[in-house]
């Protein structure tokens, strides 16, 4: 495995960059709750991958992705001027998207 070790207890072994004044945070963290700087980086990922897990779609996309650009915001707009509320519209199938 290229920049990868497994030990015999199938942990995975990973470089990371991180800011020194970050690391200083995190590491003077761990060592006050009594865990080592691996497993507080392990424990928050894992809580923040569950978090972001739980988000509805709307929620996701709006902490996850960026905004419309200005150009993107006017096309929009237009395109919403000329919709047709009434419409109710129809279902579509497989064949009518390819």
């Amino acid at each position: 495995m290229n920049n990868e070790m497994i030990n015999k207890n199938n942990n995975l072994r990973k470089n990371i960059s991180i800011n020194s004044d970050d690391f200083y945070v995190l590491s003077s963290f761990a060592k006050k709750v009594g865990i080592s700087f691996s497993e507080l980086v392990r424990k928050a990922a894992l809580k923040y991958v569950e978090e972001q897990e739980k988000l509805d779609l709307s929620d996701f996309l709006r902490a996850n992705y960026p905004f419309a650009s200005d150009e993107e915001e006017t096309e929009l707009t237009e395109i919403l001027k000329t919709l047709d509320l009434e419409d109710t519209g129809k279902e579509l199938s497989l064949e009518d998207i390819i």
